[in-house]
């Protein structure tokens, strides 16, 4: 399945709540960039975990980090597992080891797909955003963009 368009467009907002009894109000202003592109996403629907996974990007900002996620579970078993992995935005690629993969079980029915995720998302490395209210030690607003597909992992 192509990727969804994003929520928000790339621009300037505002972030802001009137606060209440235990935080006061604030106000913000967060730039948005352009969300990631996983370049390869349309090719990736399956996954054979001695192999690993080389994925490929274009980031909105190439000083943040780009975060890796593969999940799954195993709905009968019970069994599950996560494996993250960070790069730099501006490598613009990255190789998911087989060994990071290899406590993923692997999707045991052809068409459950419920749990068996693959997601790559950018982050800004320093908080862009330091939000200022009474109540609060410390707060930041920050763009998060991601694109998650469903695969089948071998």
């Amino acid at each position: 399945d192509p990727a969804k368009p994003m929520y928000f467009g790339p621009g300037r907002y505002t972030v802001s709540a009137p606060g209440g009894e235990d935080i006061g109000p604030f106000s913000v202003k967060l730039d948005v960039p352009p969300a990631v592109v996983w370049k390869n996403r349309r090719r990736i629907t399956q996954i054979d975990r001695d192999a690993g996974v080389t994925l490929e990007w274009k980031a909105g900002r190439p000083n943040d980090a780009i975060l890796i996620l593969a999940v799954n579970a195993d709905r009968v078993s019970g069994d599950s597992a996560v494996c993250l992995c960070m790069a730099r935005a501006r490598d613009g690629r990255f190789h998911v080891p087989a060994v990071s993969l290899g406590n993923l079980p692997p999707t045991v029915e052809e068409n459950d797909l419920t749990a068996s995720y693959l997601v790559v998302a950018e982050i800004p490395l320093e908080p862009p955003a330091h939000i200022q209210a009474r109540g609060l030690d410390a707060a930041f607003a920050a763009f998060v963009s991601a694109s998650v597909r469903l695969v089948e992992y071998k």
